[in-house]
């Protein structure tokens, strides 16, 4: 969320908005970390950047929203 400090940017507007049904925004912490099946940074510039791992967590890169996340951006549809 916008208060935990990162920034109200484009391409976050739209996912957020496009995809308020099947994601929310939500303070994270490590534990949710743990459990998390994917991760995902964007920016207007560059899109939708997955990450692979963090610290000794390993997230998915297939992960069916993931890419349909990043054709969101891509095409805008």
């Amino acid at each position: 969320p916008l208060t935990d400090g990162v920034l109200a940017g484009i391409a976050r507007s739209r996912i957020v908005t496009h995809y308020k049904d099947k994601c929310q925004e939500v303070s994270l912490d490590w534990e949710m970390l743990t459990k998390a099946e994917a991760v995902f940074l964007t920016n207007a510039l560059h899109g939708v950047h997955y990450v692979q791992s963090l610290d000794e967590l390993e997230f998915r890169m297939t992960h069916p929203l993931l890419q349909e996340i990043t054709s969101f951006v891509q095409h805008g549809s």
